[in-house]
């Protein structure tokens, strides 16, 4: 059923091969429609029972009648079916058998089952019928009247019950032929409109998304090659949309692939450079530090000037090579976080209040960059407090970093994550930029939630597991 497409651009037929898919379809298409037949024909075989034994008791009557007739009429009497057996119970009380004597014997003594038409009763004697599980023959016992034909039965009009002996499992071949005719005739039909329905949905659904799972497998071991065009499911707006938002996706994907290598050029090139600009840059720290120590005021002035200039350039390298090598094997391990913390703290010359666990499971260098920009940047805002949290929320260990700085305008808050776009003059906007890459490579994310006239809050959301095997405590545990 399902295909084995070749390149649409080749003209050689297609490879036809039973997918696995294709037949768990056919499985569950069958076994669903026989589980519906077999709902339906639970019912039918009380129902057929009932027939049965009605006909069988209709006979017995009539042949009751002839043997009424017969006894009056002193003529030879009628045989009755084998192992069958007939009582009549007249309204004097007297009782009339009729039978093979040895079948009368047996009956004699035995009491009557009275006959139920009732749903649950006949399915009982359906499904004993159906197993042969009677071991001796069974007599029921029937109100005449329930089985007296206006104008046939005028002998038994005296008589109020017929005691009916019936041989053991007297309709187990009938019914068990019913069951298999009827089981039969349910798995044909199961068959006849599953296999067709099945192999509809293999040609219009399952063999276009296998398609569909082969052109995106490819294009994933290969995105630069481009992909033959072709219609997966003419005429099925599903499978065709999915089709066309996947060209779009892999469209984009490639054109943004395509920048990427030729930023990724660039930055090759912009790392070369800055290199060697970091080692004329050293050259000049070593001359600025001479001129800060010369006898003229002037050029002690003027030399001040020019280190602070040069240290601003040896900042912008470093920060420039940070960015261009984007975080990619971590090293998670446990520390104490309150210590990195106090760091950054004495390093910048700010307050940080912290509330949380005491250790973290984190890269220690790149958290430490990552924090120390974040505060560094709320330092350069006006910020003289910093109060960092952090607590459990759900599969995610969330931390807000808070300051009481100025807070951002509208068009700073669009372009604090876009590389070169600093807000302070003098900054290269690579802080924060830098400081999401190393969020996102500990598989969690970082953004603003708040900026205003009291202040700004970014939020960092981590993995839970960088909490690591602590016990919760009200601090950070929800």
């Amino acid at each position: 059923m399902a295909a084995l497409l070749k390149n649409s651009e080749t003209s050689s037929p297609h490879r036809i091969r039973v997918d696995r898919l294709s037949l768990k379809l056919v499985s569950i298409i069958v076994g669903f429609l026989v589980l519906a037949e077999l709902l339906i024909l639970i019912p039918a075989l009380p129902r057929f029972h009932l027939s049965e034994m009605q006909s069988r008791m209709r006979e017995l009557s009539f042949m009751a009648e002839l043997r009424l007739i017969e006894e009056k009429g002193s003529y030879t009497p009628t045989p009755l079916p084998a192992g069958c057996g007939i009582s009549l119970l007249s309204p004097d009380g007297k009782e009339l058998w009729f039978g093979n004597p040895a079948t009368v014997e047996a009956a004699m003594g035995v009491t009557p089952l009275p006959w139920s038409e009732d749903f649950i009763d006949q399915l009982g004697l359906a499904l004993r019928a159906i197993t042969a599980t009677s071991s001796e023959p069974v007599i029921y016992q029937v109100n005449t009247e329930n089985l007296m034909q206006a104008g046939v039965h005028t002998q038994l009009k005296q008589h109020f019950t017929l005691d009916l002996i019936m041989p053991k499992n007297i309709i187990s071949a009938p019914i068990r032929i019913f069951l298999i005719e009827s089981l039969g005739l349910v798995l044909f039909f199961a068959i006849l409109i599953g296999v067709p329905v099945a192999f509809f949905v293999e040609r219009r659904v399952i063999r276009p998304l296998k398609r569909l799972a082969e052109d995106m497998t490819e294009f994933a071991h290969d995105p630069y090659q481009p992909r033959a065009g072709g219609i997966y499911a003419e005429g099925e707006a599903i499978i065709s949309e999915a089709q066309q938002a996947l060209g779009k996706l892999q469209q984009a994907t490639r054109n943004e692939l395509l920048q990427r290598d030729k930023l990724a050029s660039m930055g090759e090139a912009v790392a070369k450079i800055n290199h060697d600009m970091r080692n004329v840059l050293s050259s000049a720290v070593l001359l600025s530090d001479r001129l800060e120590q010369a006898d003229d005021p002037r050029v002690q002035k003027s030399g001040a000037v020019v280190s602070k200039a040069i240290q601003r350039a040896v900042v912008l390298c470093g920060q420039m090579l940070t960015f261009l090598k984007t975080p990619g094997q971590i090293a998670p391990k446990q520390l104490d976080i309150r210590t990195i913390i106090d760091e950054c703290a004495d390093e910048i010359g700010i307050t940080i209040s912290y509330e949380g666990p005491d250790q973290l499971v984190v890269d220690s260098g790149y958290f430490f960059r990552l924090l120390h920009n974040l505060v560094n940047n709320a330092h350069n805002a006006g910020a003289t407090a910093i109060t960092i949290a952090i607590w459990k929320a759900g599969s995610y260990a969330v931390m807000d970093i808070a300051d009481n700085g100025n807070g951002m305008d509208d068009e700073t808050k669009a372009l604090i994550f876009k590389p070169f776009a600093g807000s302070t003059r003098g900054s290269t906007g690579l802080g924060l930029c830098i400081s999401r890459d190393i969020a996102i490579a500990h598989g969690g994310d970082l953004k603003l939630t708040r900026s205003n006239e009291n202040g700004s809050e970014f939020r960092l959301r981590l993995p839970v597991e960088v909490l690591g095997e602590m016990t919760r405590n009200r601090f950070w545990s929800s």
